[in-house]
């Protein structure tokens, strides 16, 4: 962030002596880097109030001056992250990304290299004939180049002007690519997501048995999702809300009371 930015979301004071001797020079826009931590609370008295009591404890600290600009609280680890698969005690998890990776920097440099083939096929390095004594000392095979030959007199009945053919053929490349296009997507499950063959028409019994079988192949990687994002993320959601009050009240409890001093009818949550 700014030092403006800084200054601006946690308060002059809190930032350290080196930064506010930034700022009073007027360099407001040179940058600090914050480092946010979210991680369990060692030590904190459960029943007690307030976010600095809180199981899970969250620091932002200006890093290169190791200074905590603020210090608060969760009741629950507010971040889900979900794994598409792991390996056995394994604690990081792998994604489809990851694993078409190497295919998908083979394909760059495939890509990369007929692009320039064609472009030289378009637009081919051409040779001249020199009869003089220098002639080219290296030849140039890019797009366009010109590359000068000393032929020492000895031309005959040899174009002066001519094209160098250093492209060879791309039939075979186009099938690597298709290749590894089909790689990429079947690590993304496309083979799986699409319909195995959505060509022909199919009874109602084989269209079951191939959706049972997509499921069956897809069905650890949905209950890791629903495990780890889907039910972490309703749990969260209804414990801020229920905190909140958006949920209603307890009957006959401390919130019911002060809310019908208030003049409020909540919301009561049934036994």
């Amino acid at each position: 962030w700014t030092l403006r930015q800084a200054a601006l979301e946690y308060g002059l004071e809190k930032l350290s002596e080196k930064s506010r001797e930034l700022i009073k020079n007027g360099k407001l826009d040179d940058k600090i880097k914050i480092l946010i931590a979210i991680e369990p609370r060692l030590e904190f008295t459960p029943g007690m109030e307030g976010n600095r009591n809180m199981p899970f404890q969250s620091l932002h600290i200006e890093l290169s001056e190791k200074n905590l600009l603020r210090e608060a609280g969760f009741e629950d680890l507010p971040l889900k992250v979900g794994r598409f698969w792991k390996i056995l005690k394994e604690k990081y998890g792998r994604s489809p990304g990851m694993e078409a990776l190497p295919d998908v920097l083979e394909l760059n440099a495939i890509w990369e290299s007929i692009t320039v083939a064609i472009e030289k096929m378009l637009d081919p390095p051409l040779g001249i004939l020199d009869d003089g004594r220098l002639g080219g000392g290296t030849i140039d095979t890019s797009a366009g180049a010109i590359n000068v030959f000393n032929i020492t007199g000895r031309a005959g009945e040899r174009q002066p002007v001519f094209p160098l053919y250093t492209v060879g053929e791309l039939q075979h490349v186009g099938t690597l690519i298709d290749k590894l296009t089909e790689s990429i997507s079947n690590h993304f499950f496309i083979d799986r997501l699409l319909d195995l063959n959505n060509e022909n028409e199919m009874t109602l019994g084989e269209a079951q048995i191939r959706n049972k079988l997509r499921g069956g192949t897809l069905g650890s990687i949905f209950a890791r999702q629903i495990a780890e994002v889907f039910d972490p993320l309703i749990e969260r959601t209804f414990n801020v809300l229920f905190k909140a009050g958006k949920l209603g009240v307890a009957p006959n409890s401390l919130e019911h009371f002060m809310k019908q001093l208030d003049g409020e009818d909540p919301v009561l949550i049934p036994d």
